[in-house]
């Protein structure tokens, strides 16, 4: 069974970098890719999705939410869908679980 995957993430550079890893475990499937939680609300609302990976603070945050507030949206609309957080400052961690995240992930991206 493979894990319907959705990223969320406005630079495409890391979101390439993240799939790259991702691709590696061949567990999961990446159904979309998405720039903005308003994007990611959307596809979530007509799509399946298992498992949502997104950046605590967006590249742009002018253009959309961060990851904490769509980890809390999803935990009230969606709560089969996990949420993996992801950010270069091990102090967002906290706001990871205090969000109700499945899992936390340090930038820069280590696969092993």
């Amino acid at each position: 069974m493979e894990i319907r995957l959705l990223l969320v993430e406005s630079d495409a550079e890391l979101r390439g970098k993240l799939w790259n890893m991702l691709v590696l475990y061949r567990v999961f499937h990446l159904v979309a890719e998405v720039e903005t939680v308003t994007e990611a609300m959307s596809y979530i609302a007509s799509h399946e999705v298992d498992v949502v990976f997104t950046n605590r603070i967006p590249a742009d945050v002018s253009r959309t939410s961060d990851g904490a507030y769509l980890s809390a949206i999803l935990a009230q609309t969606n709560p089969d869908i996990q949420v993996v957080m992801y950010s270069d400052h091990q102090e967002d961690a906290y706001h990871a679980f205090w969000s109700q995240c499945a899992g936390f992930l340090l930038m820069p991206f280590d696969p092993l």
